[in-house]
């Protein structure tokens, strides 16, 4: 199951198609045509690839009606081997169906990941490669400016997931407090969404200097004054969390990518304790999670 911080980068991109095209501009490339119209086109490439193979995003340039680029999106959160030999799928399917040009873009806010996703794809001697377009931390731009971030409050939030965990401390928190400045301004649940988003993927340190920020900039939004109140019992959750890991791990049970992202992405302080107990004695982490 995709965790809350990647689908919540998924929407923000399929809702905003031309985000991707800013990103892809900023970095330098003339890769992107000349288009009028983008277009979200459907994830599941139906009887292309299986169905279970569905990007996490497509999308369609036109001019004038036709195809002229497909971009297969992917929010990518971890190291994961067998993204490539899915990723070629992805293209390939959506070559096959739109017959037009592809680029795979790997967005992902971790650098470790976005080092070892811009690594050409071999498809075997003489076959050729697949070379993805990665934007990671180093591509993304940090948003300081108030009225850049206020014209653009999702890329200022997209901003902020990349650069939360940066060693810059001052730097980073100075980009999630621009985000957030810009996403109070906004109306509707968008806000409490951004909010959301952006807390979830601040680094500790960053989380701590936002805290320390004047009162009244601290209580003007209940998401913060939520993420304050609780804290506490977050903290109590990770550490749950991560004593099950331990105990898993030392009982020489494999702790799954998918299984560890479960566990870690529990707040219920009882399912944990009881996740524990049964460790104890349970032949596999599957059989603890139910999954």
């Amino acid at each position: 199951m995709p965790s809350f911080l990647h689908q919540a980068l998924v929407d923000i991109l399929r809702e905003h198609p031309d985000l991707v095209v800013d990103l892809i501009r900023r970095v330098g490339t003339d890769a992107i045509p000349h288009y009028d119209s983008i277009v979200v086109d459907s994830a599941d490439l139906g009887a292309v690839i299986p169905r279970e193979l569905a990007a996490d995003c497509v999308l369609r340039c036109q001019l004038g009606g036709h195809s002229v680029l497909t971009l297969v999106i992917e929010v990518q959160l971890s190291i994961d081997p067998d993204k490539l030999f899915t990723w070629p799928a992805y293209t390939d399917g959506a070559r096959l169906r739109h017959r037009c040009d592809v680029m795979l873009v790997v967005i992902t806010p971790d650098r470790a990941v976005a080092d070892w996703a811009r690594r050409p794809i071999a498809f075997g001697p003489g076959a050729g490669y697949l070379q993805p377009h990665v934007i990671g931390p180093a591509e993304m731009p940090e948003i300081v400016d108030a009225t850049e971030a206020s014209q653009a409050p999702e890329l200022a939030v997209l901003s902020a997931v990349a650069h939360g965990h940066d060693e810059d401390v001052e730097q980073a928190t100075a980009i999630a407090d621009t985000a957030l400045k810009a996403v109070f301004a906004l109306s509707g649940d968008r806000a409490q969404l951004y909010f959301d988003y952006i807390w979830a993927a601040l680094g500790s340190a960053a989380r701590k200097a936002l805290e320390m920020l004047p009162q009244q900039y601290e209580y003007q939004h209940e998401g913060l004054r939520r993420a304050k109140a609780e804290g506490k019992a977050e903290g109590k959750a990770e550490g749950k969390a991560l004593a099950l890991i331990d105990l898993f791990e030392g009982r020489g049970l494999t702790v799954s990518p998918a299984h560890r992202a479960q566990i870690l992405g529990c707040a219920d302080l009882d399912q944990l304790r009881a996740w524990i107990v049964a460790a104890a004695t349970a032949a596999s982490v599957g059989d603890v999670l139910g999954t």
